[in-house]
């Protein structure tokens, strides 16, 4: 559960920056595609299945371990949610097993008349759980359903 959120920091802000550059160049290197602007799902997507393979054989580059394609794909998914729904990035802290925890989040308000005060997703979890199990053509059907939502709850859905 998101105990409080705050602004980012612009060495936060710069951080998401360099992850954003890190997903155009991931999805370059791993789908061909040039990087022209933010990845899309459906790119990342084809990314992710040739990086996967790719990891399976044992000859994924070092520039993308599974921490940095986390970090890729998370950011990318985060934006794409962010563009879609009007929600902001922000740094939230979490308390998981009586530790506190920070990681960028989006966070916005709900409709009026929701029974929660803030609304937040957290994409880099998103990502990292999925990456971990080797769950191959999640990205874009899981980023349409969390967009989706999220615009219910923001009462837009």
């Amino acid at each position: 559960m998101l105990k409080r959120n705050r602004d980012l920091t612009p060495e936060e802000s710069a951080e998401l920056e360099g992850m954003r550059a890190e997903a155009r160049t991931f999805v370059k290197a791993f789908a061909g595609v040039p990087s022209f602007g933010p990845p899309t799902p459906g790119q990342l997507d084809a990314a992710h299945e040739v990086w996967l393979e790719r990891l399976r054989r044992g000859s994924e580059p070092a520039q993308f371990q599974p921490r940095a394609v986390v970090d890729c794909i998370g950011v990318a998914i985060g934006d794409h949610l962010a563009e879609r729904t009007g929600l902001a990035w922000r740094i939230g802290t979490f308390e998981v097993r009586g530790i506190e925890r920070s990681t960028p989040v989006l966070v916005g308000a709900p409709a009026p008349g929701s029974e929660h005060s803030e609304l937040f997703c957290p994409p880099f979890e998103v990502a990292a759980k999925r990456i971990e199990t080797g769950e191959r053509g999640w990205i874009e059907p899981v980023t349409r359903t969390i967009a989706q939502e999220l615009l219910e709850r923001l009462g837009r859905g």
